[in-house]
């Protein structure tokens, strides 16, 4: 587990307030999320803006703590747009990043004095009104190749995302003619060659300079003030978190030759995913020389994991009462409860011996889950629990069925 703190001491209390019909629940640790929070604060420039992006973890209690941290947030849909004003968010500490705004989520959002709100193509400016209360920002494809796997990559030069960097005579007219002052970069998720990375924010930077002399060349008053680098990085499983803390230092270098522009970022899964954990419930043992473990978790929650696996699962498995197992270890495959043949979250793993009854804890998963819950087979999302700084837990949100 890449998360400095420990849930252990808190199992006995989570499975206690497990009702018989919550066969798995779902647990936040404010703790572990404050600890990233903090983390960028330290790493990056004094007076960096920081959203973490609504989808990688969308429930609004969560929101509410970004929010209550002096952090704000990105909506990639005019819903979470919503869900960010219902979980406290003023229109200025929202980023919306939608490519596909309607006319009508352009006009409402065009009048929220502060909004960051970033175009997707250029064409998208003409559908903004002449007064606008919004700061109104491009999107900008660098087209580079970040390492990040192709599922993920958005900055390719087939990329559906932003307008290409190499477009410059157009985004220079562009420019002179709209109000625009920000320029928004998101390169892809879990990138591996942050060098690529760090050279498309370089030319970020000098495009917000050659937007800025070409307007002053054409009697244009408006300047480009704000540089949005997203997000993107991995979580990693080092505590002292060595590749986010090169990385803003090589991104402070880079911002302070620039001293007029505000910097921001985007990070989700970096900031989420060591907050989160899942426990369920082991329902049957099959038989077979590998038996198959099955659980009330699967594709549904994990559905990145089973569809498009990147690395495996931290699985730890508990007795009834939520102390860890020990013994010897057996082989075995944990089956999900969906009615489709590769709804397995592990194959061949050694873990202690399961039977029904136990528990298992699944952690490191606070990312790209509870978001991406799958109506397939209509399960009900679990309990969510929240574990806050003095590390007391409560319910945050009731077990919910879906699509009555």
């Amino acid at each position: 587990m890449n998360n400095t703190h420990s849930i252990t001491a808190s199992l006995p209390q989570i499975i206690a307030a497990a009702s018989p019909e919550d066969s798995a629940l779902l647990i936040a640790d404010v703790r572990a999320l404050v600890q990233r929070m903090d983390l960028l604060t330290q790493a990056f420039p004094e007076g960096t803006r920081h959203a973490v992006a609504i989808k990688t973890n969308p429930h609004k209690q969560i929101l509410a703590t970004i929010l209550a941290h002096g952090f704000d947030l990105e909506a990639a849909s005019i819903e979470e747009v919503e869900l960010a004003m219902s979980a406290g968010a003023g229109p200025q500490q929202i980023v919306f990043d939608s490519p596909v705004k309607t006319r009508g989520e352009i006009r409402r959002c065009a009048s929220f004095t502060g909004m960051q709100v970033n175009i997707n193509m250029l064409s998208e400016l003409q559908r903004y009104p002449d007064n606008l209360s919004c700061q109104l920002g491009v999107r900008i494809n660098p087209g580079i190749d970040t390492g990040a796997p192709e599922m993920y990559a958005v900055s390719t030069d087939e990329s559906k995302f932003g307008v290409p960097l190499t477009d410059q005579s157009r985004i220079l007219d562009a420019c002179v003619q709209y109000p625009i002052t920000a320029l928004h970069m998101h390169s892809g998720s879990q990138m591996s060659d942050l060098t690529v990375q760090l050279q498309a924010i370089r030319q970020l930077y000098e495009l917000a300079v050659l937007i800025d002399t070409h307007r002053a060349s054409q009697g244009c008053e408006w300047r480009i003030n704000t540089i949005n680098i997203g997000g993107g990085l991995p979580a990693e499983q080092n505590p002292d978190q060595p590749v986010m803390r090169n990385y803003a230092a090589q991104v402070s270098d880079l911002a302070a030759a620039y001293p007029a522009l505000q910097l921001r970022t985007e990070f989700g899964q970096w900031t989420h995913r060591a907050a989160g954990y899942a426990l369920t419930r082991v329902e049957y043992v099959g038989d077979g020389s590998v038996p198959n473990i099955f659980v009330h978790l699967g594709a549904d929650l994990f559905t990145r994991h089973v569809y498009a696996p990147v690395a495996p699962l931290v699985v730890k498995v508990l007795n009834p009462d939520g102390t860890e197992k020990t013994g010897l270890n057996q082989t075995c495959n944990i089956a999900g409860p969906l009615c489709f043949a590769g709804d397995y979250l592990a194959r061949n793993i050694e873990l202690p011996k399961i039977n029904e009854g136990d528990w298992l804890l699944i952690c490191d998963v606070g990312a790209n889950t509870y978001g991406l819950w799958s109506r397939h087979c209509t399960r009900s999302i679990p309990k969510v629990l929240g574990i806050d700084l003095q590390g007391a837990v409560s319910q945050w949100s009731a077990r919910q069925k879906i699509g009555f």
